[in-house]
C-alpha cells in the first residue's frame, strides 16, 4: 500500500509541476516531452533530499516525455534504497 501511494505522490508531484510549465491538459495518450523545471520531495524529512535527486537519476533541466520509463525509473531507483 506504501509502495503505490508513493508512487501516485510522486507522479502526481510531477505532474504539477510539469502542468505548472504548460497550459495544455497532459493527454496519456501522446506522447510529449517535457523539461523538468525543478525537482523537490515532500515529507522526506529524515533523508538528504539531494541525495534523493541522485538517487533518482533526474535533475533540473532534464527532458522526459509523459507517458514516459525515465519517471518510472527514478521512482524504481527510489524503491531499491528501501527508504520508502
Amino acid at each position: 500500500m506504501k509502495k503505490i501511494l508513493f508512487y501516485l505522490l510522486f507522479c502526481s508531484s510531477c505532474i504539477t509541476l510539469i502542468h505548472a510549465q504548460d497550459s495544455t491538459q497532459i493527454n496519456f495518450n501522446t506522447p510529449r516531452e517535457y523539461s523538468i523545471a525543478n525537482i523537490s520531495f515532500e515529507d522526506a524529512d529524515n533523508v538528504n533530499h539531494q541525495v534523493l535527486k541522485l538517487v533518482t537519476g533526474l535533475t533540473d533541466g532534464d527532458k522526459i516525455t509523459i507517458p514516459g520509463e525515465k519517471i518510472s525509473e527514478a521512482i524504481q531507483n527510489l524503491w531499491r534504497q528501501g527508504l520508502f
